[in-house]
């Protein structure tokens, strides 16, 4: 799961705990709604008619309840809807991963690394385009790219640092090392603001790319190949550092350090 759909769900079971009395009295009246929709339509209808109408009131009224409840989180939690557009965002990024995976241009890729001071959105394996490091982002426009770019930035550092340590135990041969991986820091931009880098600009080393151009600029890559053993061991030693780690910090909760 990504970082922003964690901290969502974070942010709605606090709000669902402070608002838990309020809650209980919208689910009262949405299941007595229910039950004087069902008795009249069961009076006024039979057969078949019956059952349909039946089926669409109970939906109509359960998807009322919680529209009311989610509209009424966002308004109540402005922070929410960051953490949901970024959710939004990672998630559409995932999604064309996983099309350039089945189509063999992407060998592998690991979502939402725990690193220290945040998390790297995905880091991706490439067929011919080494690893690609890439910050989603779903905006409606982008007053000032500076934020982005150092978002980027660290993430391709992080990155670097990580690849490192998870080689160092193969240092003695070339094929396990990390160092000579190519590696690629892009902000890929959903929402709106796609319109705004459809040029694909490069500020300070970092590739902006708006989302509904990142299946074909994968498909286009034209670097040095990356093994196909050799990337899938990579992303598989990432994933177990995150584990590891995110073990580590769970730990340290429950223990109250």
């Amino acid at each position: 799961m990504s970082y922003p759909r964690q901290q969502y769900r974070k942010l709605f079971r606090e709000w669902s705990r402070s608002n838990a009395r309020l809650l209980r009295w919208l689910a009262v009246a949405d299941l007595g709604l229910i039950a004087v929709m069902t008795a009249s339509l069961w009076v006024m209808t039979s057969g078949d008619l019956r059952s349909y109408l039946l089926g669409v009131a109970h939906a109509v009224l359960v998807g009322l309840f919680l529209w009311v409840v989610h509209d009424g989180f966002l308004l109540n939690r402005k922070d929410a809807i960051h953490q949901l557009r970024g959710a939004w965002g990672e998630d559409n990024t995932t999604d064309v991963l996983r099309s350039a995976r089945r189509r063999r241009r992407v060998w592998a890729w690991v979502d939402g690394v725990a690193v220290d001071g945040g998390d790297i959105d995905h880091v991706v394996a490439t067929r011919h385009g080494g690893l690609v490091v890439m910050d989603s982002k779903w905006r409606s426009e982008i007053d000032d790219p500076a934020p982005l770019v150092r978002s980027a930035q660290r993430s391709a550092q992080r990155t670097r640092g990580l690849v490192h340590s998870v080689t160092e135990r193969g240092r003695g041969r070339r094929r396990e090392s990390g160092h000579d991986v190519p590696l690629v820091p892009v902000v890929v931009v959903w929402g709106p603001a796609q319109q705004i880098v459809l040029g694909h600009p490069v500020v300070d080393g970092v590739l902006f790319l708006p989302g509904r151009d990142l299946g074909r600029w994968i498909a286009d890559l034209d670097g040095t190949p990356m093994e196909r053993q050799f990337a899938r061991e990579l992303i598989e030693r990432i994933r177990g550092f995150d584990e590891q780690r995110r073990a580590g910090l769970r730990a340290k909760v429950a223990s109250g350090s």
